[in-house]
């Protein structure tokens, strides 16, 4: 059973092209990775990703462009299921692994509960 945390993105962006991690710039982000690298460090989680409003599932290297987008009802909904293949596609279970959600209802609203979503999670 992994530990995975899940942390929301953020409008403020940087300026240009970096690593997902240095990408977002908001206080509220900066203080949630440094949370999650803390776990990390003390065994206490196992993986690490961004929630991203555009590309969904993100590695903490991933190399990405900034971006603003727009979120509508029918795209919240494609998002969530494209996050959850995304998850699974990393060899994650939905059912079995433990996640900490870092993050606001618009980002964990469709990812966790309903069946063949995430069923082990705490939410900050």
């Amino acid at each position: 059973m992994a530990r995975i945390i899940l942390i929301a993105c953020s409008k403020t962006q940087a300026g240009g092209p970096c690593a997902a991690q240095d990408l977002y710039q908001s206080r509220s982000f900066k203080l949630s990775l440094a949370y999650a690298e803390e776990l990390l460090c003390n065994g206490k989680a196992d993986y690490i990703y961004i929630l991203s409003t555009k590309h969904g599932l993100v590695d903490l290297t991933q190399t990405l462009h900034p971006y603003n987008v727009a979120s509508s009802e029918a795209r919240k909904k494609a998002w969530s299921s494209k996050v959850l293949s995304q998850i699974q596609a990393k060899g994650h279970h939905l059912a079995t692994d433990d996640y900490l959600i870092i993050a606001g209802q618009n980002f964990y609203k469709g990812l966790v509960g309903a069946p063949g979503g995430i069923q082990r999670y705490t939410i900050i």
